[in-house]
C-alpha cells in the first residue's frame, strides 16, 4: 500500500508545507542533486518524487529535524560545523523513522516466517 506524504507538518507552531516542488525562486536548483531540502524562509520542505516510499519518508523526517533545528533557534547551531548539523539531524531522523516504523518489519518478518 502506497503511503503519500502529507501536504504539511507542524514544527513547534509553525506550518511547514511539504511537497515534490521547490518554491518558485528556488526554481533554478538542480533537484536531481538532492534528496531532499528544507527552505527555512518560505517554510517548505522539498522531497524528491524519485525516491522510494521508505527513503521518501525518512528523508521527510530528516528535513523536518533541520525544520525543527531552526524553528527552535538552538543559540550555538550557527557555529557547528555543517558535518556535525548532518549527524545531529541524520540520529534524529534516524530515531523517528525507527519509533514509527519499526513493527513494520518485524511484522514482516514474522510473516515470513510463517510462509
Amino acid at each position: 500500500m502506497e503511503q503519500k506524504l502529507p501536504s504539511f507538518v507542524v514544527i513547534m507552531g509553525q506550518k511547514v508545507t511539504i511537497s515534490h516542488e521547490v518554491p518558485e525562486k528556488h526554481a533554478d536548483t538542480e533537484l536531481s542533486l538532492y534528496q531532499g531540502l528544507y527552505f527555512p524562509l518560505e517554510k517548505h520542505i522539498f522531497i524528491n518524487p524519485e525516491l522510494n516510499e521508505e527513503n521518501q519518508l525518512r528523508t521527510l523526517y530528516h528535513e523536518m529535524g533541520h525544520a525543527l533545528m531552526y524553528r527552535a533557534s538552538i543559540p550555538c547551531m550557527e557555529k557547528f560545523d555543517i558535518d556535525l548539523h548532518e549527524l545531529i539531524v541524520d540520529v534524529y531522523s534516524t530515531f523517528i523513522y525507527e519509533f514509527f516504523h519499526s513493527g513494520e518489519s518485524e511484522q514482516m518478518d514474522s510473516g515470513q516466517s510463517h510462509e
